[in-house]
């Protein structure tokens, strides 16, 4: 089912991948409701990959569940798939489940999320818990239009604010040049990691707490800055590694002057080589969110939550 989620992405054809992480949410769910609790390397492995696809489909689709027996502030806000992610806090879970513990003591596994994504594993749980956040957000504006939200949820998101941005990415970095491979790959990762965590910030601010794009703009640049370097290094030291869409599309669908849209238009530019299928239904929404600001429409309905569903386009930018 993992294979049939790439062969997805490369032919673009992603909506369903909706029902391949169905499918897999079932097969670790009855696992994890058993006994067995120490999972084999190759068992870890999958389940990194999982959770890594998962949580790069939820956050661009942003259904969320409606169940009047649902409170409108519980973790069980759930999205479209049955169970959120948020038990990977819980730290015995995680290394059980996912074992992600390349950069403790020198240790090397291959199979780590930094090393086969370029993203610390730490940062994809951020990004889940943001999901989780936003659907909160959806939800209860949704059923409490003009409300201002309650104190609980107030909490929450300013736990979380605090989590994305205090987040350690310069001691995260130090760790990884600590690494022992190859310089061009240790500046990869670095870069990959400086712009996702740049990517949260503006996910965050945009879509949890409101935040105007025009007081988002260096995040942007810098999230460009960070992705031109990686194509450059790639080219510089001929390596054949891929790309991940998801930060490019935070970036720039909150553009908003000519130079910095003229930027990232080259870089999708630049890795369209790749051929992956759903490189042209980000570049739809990207060109689609820059016509409508151009038009004057509201921020809320230029935003790209709101082409993706006047369009019912579903994204998988990985």
């Amino acid at each position: 089912m993992l294979s049939m989620i790439t062969i997805d992405v490369c032919s673009g054809e992603t909506r369903s991948s909706e029902w391949h992480l169905k499918g897999l949410e079932g097969f670790i769910d009855m696992s994890r409701r058993g006994l067995k609790r120490n999972y084999s390397k190759k068992a870890q492995s999958l389940h990194r990959v999982y959770f890594y696809l998962r949580v790069m489909r939820e956050s661009t689709d942003l259904r969320y569940n409606t169940g009047a027996d649902v409170p409108v502030c519980s973790p069980s806000d759930l999205p479209w798939l049955s169970k959120p992610l948020c038990f990977l806090e819980e730290s015995d879970v995680t290394e059980d489940w996912v074992g992600d513990r390349s950069q403790a003591d020198g240790d090397i596994d291959p199979s780590a999320c930094v090393f086969i994504y370029g993203i610390p594993f730490d940062l994809l749980v951020l990004m889940s818990k943001t999901s989780n956040m936003i659907r909160r957000k959806l939800r209860f504006n949704q059923e409490y239009p003009n409300s201002a939200i309650p104190q609980v949820l107030s909490d929450l998101c300013d736990g979380l604010e605090s989590e994305i941005l205090n987040w350690p990415v310069d001691q995260t970095v130090k760790r990884i040049f600590e690494l022992p491979i190859e310089e061009d790959f240790r500046s990869l990762m670095e870069h990959q990691t400086r712009a996702f965590h740049q990517a949260i910030i503006i996910y965050f601010s945009r879509l949890v707490r409101g935040i105007h794009r025009s007081h988002l703009q260096p995040y942007a640049e810098n999230i460009i800055n960070h992705l031109d370097a990686v194509e450059g290094i790639k080219f510089r030291a001929d390596l054949a590694t891929g790309c991940i869409l998801w930060p490019a599309f935070i970036g720039a669908t909150e553009a908003t002057n000519q130079r910095l849209q003229s930027r990232y238009l080259q870089w999708f530019e630049s890795v369209r080589y790749y051929g992956l299928g759903s490189y042209d239904k980000a570049h739809e929404v990207v060109l689609e969110v820059w016509e409508r600001q151009r038009s004057g429409d509201s921020v809320a309905s230029s935003g790209w939550p709101a082409v993706v569903e006047s369009k019912d386009i579903r994204l998988m930018l990985t």
